[in-house]
């Protein structure tokens, strides 16, 4: 009897062992992942380490999250190890990414979360290029040949906060290597169509003050403010011009730019002038608008056609009202202003792109003079730098004007905290740094080989809403974290109902918080600052270590029998 009790608990046990493999292998089967995958929706994770020739993996257009769980996605100097295009709400996580020509890229996107991740030996660490708030926390951006991170002018809203990250080699030194320097692209196929420059453009007259239609006067920082450059708003902060914008005399010309039609002529009464529109005659040209802003003294209206050189006007008064600078001149003066933007789908371009051969010769001649003059002018041969402009006066091609605000750097390792109001902030590579991430590391010799891994724990993620926490109800493993990110414009704070477990603190759209759980247990928590939002989390045993005792407690039976 015994041995019959026996031989069915082994054959129970080779069962079992079938089972296990066949589950083991669905798993593997079903999350498998190939370099040049595009991720699906939801949970994506890697059950090994990838080797890839050229791109790694792609989010698609459904918001999903990649976990790597610690294995490593590296390349041969080639393509990008993870790419976020147009897409958003996405999450990038435990992953070792090094050996790509970017270990992540972000383009057109929002709202990515890139947490406890190793980004290193690549060429660039981090690109984000016109895509807003982003949350970049607990990773290591170490060691890639040029930038640790990287903002074009238009990404903004992020925040980056608690990451290692230390020598990259950009060219002005060891630093963190966070540059808000603008992208250069090529420029449209689209034909050419702007054959005026919309003003009079002559050399400087120093009796005057006149350089054809602009004025000089020193209280000005520039009497040509470049497309892309960052100046003080009047409703605060900062922002970025969309726009060619010129200090001209009062009585100066406005001309059009192009053969057209006007389409719009808004009166703005905080500035006692209009803005206009024209609309190209060429009908494959049609999405593309010029708006001229602050204008006054109109000669034409809407639905009237207008000619290449045609007068439409004179600017707008610079200080309409009485102005800031204690000077009668200031006052209702004499000062004018006016701005010329080229808008395709609400993305303002570089006028230069679009000047016929005739047009930009005249027009890069007249321009570069002026802003030679002025910097004489001023004795200060550093107002502009030619080398920063991907076009010419644009300090960008391409420019969404957005609501967000300005990205920014929280405490991060090295001892430095990020400030992106300014291009590079520097900080040498301590000794005290570590890396935030995981991995596993292998060190060979003649003799031995010796490998360590320290496993990256399970995180789950639940996004918080106006109305509930998705998914509101989970059932995770001990020593995994569940991560909250705030998917509102409004505050949230993520609270257990006895409020002694954990508390996020107060989290601001695009912000994150992760809580492991260390214990087995059943808790229902809520949201602070809305207490209809409600959740509930399972904390389970683990399940490989309760899978063993099982295991052990059986053989135990079956020996005792």
């Amino acid at each position: 009897m015994t041995l019959l009790i026996f031989f069915l608990v082994i054959k129970y046990f080779d069962c079992m062992k079938h089972i296990l493999l066949a589950l083991i292998l669905a798993s593997s089967i079903a999350s498998a992942l190939s370099c040049g995958d595009t991720l699906d929706w939801g949970l994506n994770t890697l059950s090994g380490n990838l080797f890839c020739t050229g791109a790694g993996l792609a989010f698609g257009s459904g918001t999903s999250t990649l976990d790597c769980q610690g294995f490593t996605i590296s390349g041969n100097g080639s393509g990008v190890a993870v790419t976020v295009n147009r897409s958003s709400h996405n999450t990038i996580r435990n992953c070792i990414l090094t050996n790509f020509e970017r270990g992540v890229s972000i383009y057109y996107s929002q709202n990515t979360t890139i947490t406890s991740n190793s980004i290193t030996n690549n060429s660039h660490g981090v690109v984000i290029e016109n895509s807003h708030v982003n949350n970049l926390t607990n990773n290591n951006i170490s060691e890639n040949l040029h930038y640790g991170v990287y903002f074009d002018q238009v990404s903004l809203g992020s925040n980056i906060d608690n990451n290692f990250v230390c020598a990259n080699n950009q060219v002005v030194g060891d630093s963190l290597d966070i540059l808000n320097g603008g992208p250069k692209l090529d420029p449209p196929d689209d034909p050419p169509f702007i054959h005026h420059p919309g003003l009079d453009l002559a050399p400087f007259d120093n009796d005057t003050l006149l350089a054809g239609g602009l004025v000089f006067d020193p209280a000005f920082g520039k009497v040509f403010w470049e497309m892309g450059v960052v100046v003080d708003s009047h409703l605060g902060g900062y922002k970025r011009l969309p726009e060619y914008t010129f200090y001209m005399a009062e009585d100066a010309s406005v001309y059009a730019m192009f053969n057209g039609t006007m389409t719009m002529a808004a009166y703005q009464p905080d500035s006692l002038d209009y803005e206009i529109s024209i609309v190209p005659s060429d009908p494959t040209l049609s999405n593309y608008i010029l708006f001229i802003d602050h204008i006054m003294n109109l000669t034409v209206s809407v639905s009237d056609p207008v000619s290449t050189g045609d007068f439409l006007g004179t600017p707008g008064k610079l200080y309409p009202f009485p102005g800031p600078y204690n000077d009668p001149r200031h006052d209702n003066s004499s000062f004018g202003i006016v701005e010329y933007a080229i808008r395709k789908d609400d993305v303002s371009h570089c006028p230069t792109r679009f000047f016929s051969d005739s047009a930009f010769s005249s027009f890069n001649e007249s321009l570069n003079r002026l802003m030679n003059e002025w910097e004489e002018y001023k004795s200060d041969y550093g107002v502009y730098n030619l080398s920063d402009h991907a076009g010419l006066g644009c300090l960008l091609y391409e420019y969404s004007e957005s609501s967000y605000g300005p990205n920014s750097g929280g405490v991060n390792t090295c001892g430095t905290v990020l400030n992106f109001n300014d291009s590079n902030q520097s900080g040498a590579c301590a000794s005290f740094c570590t890396t935030p991430v995981s991995t596993t590391s292998t060190t060979s010799t003649t003799s031995t080989s010796t490998t360590s891994t320290t496993t990256v724990p399970v995180i789950l993620s639940v996004n918080i809403t106006d109305t509930q926490f998705v998914p509101s109800s989970i059932s995770i493993n001990v020593s995994n974290y569940v991560n909250w990110t705030n998917k509102d414009s409004t505050v949230h704070r993520v609270v257990d109902d006895n409020e002694t477990l954990f508390d996020s603190g107060n989290l601001s759209q695009g912000q994150s918080y992760s809580f492991q759980f260390p214990n087995p247990m059943n808790l229902t928590y809520h949201c602070q600052v809305n207490p209809s939002l409600t959740g509930s989390i399972t904390v389970e045993p683990d399940e490989s270590r309760t899978l063993l005792i099982v295991g052990w407690n059986l053989i135990s039976l079956a020996l005792n029998i």
